[in-house]
């Protein structure tokens, strides 16, 4: 605890309950970065995890080697964790990419040879380019830094609320304007960043919005970047308009191109789902 602001400092200890000074000194940098108590304290986990197999298997972690670390890949993909289940391979990369900091930390700072750090990344060639990169004028910027040790993680389908899930949270629903929420979020599988950050002019509920100078046939919302002034940043850069099958009826907001009012905001609500 700090004796300044009494924020939370995190440490590492050893089996001695002695303090790891570079783990610690790690930790506290995070802190002066600005990264937030959970990831400090996940972050202080998945390193004394690593320092904690370096030494029950006489390995200097300062010194280590990539054949090294993919056999501490291996024993965090083939060991249980403490729920008793085998780790996930996202959980695998995020532990892997706290152990790359802080070994890149450590380098940084003087404390171990900077070959260490140079180790967990490879050069390779971009392929296919995201959408917007600038390759430069002979595809110099394709090549990159990719991390040399990856867990193969699968993504799973996400789990859909079943009808009976859905009557239980549409009866709770006390207000138009949050059922209209759980009905937008429903028919379009929107994140509800990406729902609350919606103005009214985003929302084209009409069967036909040629008229607002729409092409998109159909009740559709789009999900545009509002850049960093908006109150809710949607989470996507630029999004294809999300299909609404159910979402308009009588009440709910209207959709012109000249009220670029937020949806979401109280009085806006209430004016809008009169009758």
């Amino acid at each position: 605890m700090s004796s300044i602001d009494g924020s939370e400092l995190w440490v590492v200890l050893d089996p001695g309950l002695v303090m790891h000074r570079e783990a610690s000194d790690f930790l506290r940098a995070l802190h002066g970065a600005s990264r937030s108590p959970h990831t400090i304290r996940v972050y202080a986990g998945r390193v004394a995890s690593f320092l904690g197999w370096c030494a029950g298997r006489g390995i200097e972690w300062s010194s280590i080697s990539l054949a090294a670390l993919a056999r501490f890949k291996h024993y965090m993909e083939a060991t249980p964790g403490r729920g008793g289940r085998l780790r996930s391979g996202a959980t695998v990369n995020a532990t892997l990419t706290a152990v790359c900091e802080f070994l890149r930390f450590c380098a940084r700072a003087g404390l171990i040879e900077q070959a260490v750090a140079e180790q967990l990344s490879e050069p390779r060639w971009l392929r296919f380019a995201p959408p917007g990169f600038d390759a430069g004028e002979s595809g110099q910027f394709r090549t990159v830094r990719a991390r040399a040790l990856k867990a193969r993680a699968q993504v799973s389908f996400p789990e859909a609320l079943t009808c009976e899930q859905v009557d239980a949270v549409l009866a709770c629903c006390r207000r138009p304007r949050e059922h209209f929420m759980v009905i937008l979020l429903l028919d379009t599988g929107l994140r509800i960043g990406e729902a609350l950050g919606l103005r009214r002019c985003d929302m084209h509920l009409l069967p036909d919005s040629r008229a607002l100078g729409c092409p998109v046939v159909g009740a559709h919302v789009h999900v545009p970047s509002r850049g960093s002034r908006a109150p809710f940043r949607p989470a996507t850069r630029c999004s294809p308009p999300m299909p609404a099958t159910s979402t308009s009826g009588p009440g709910w907001p209207a959709a012109t191109a000249a009220t670029p009012t937020w949806c979401w905001s109280t009085s806006t609500i209430s004016r809008s789902a009169r009758p």
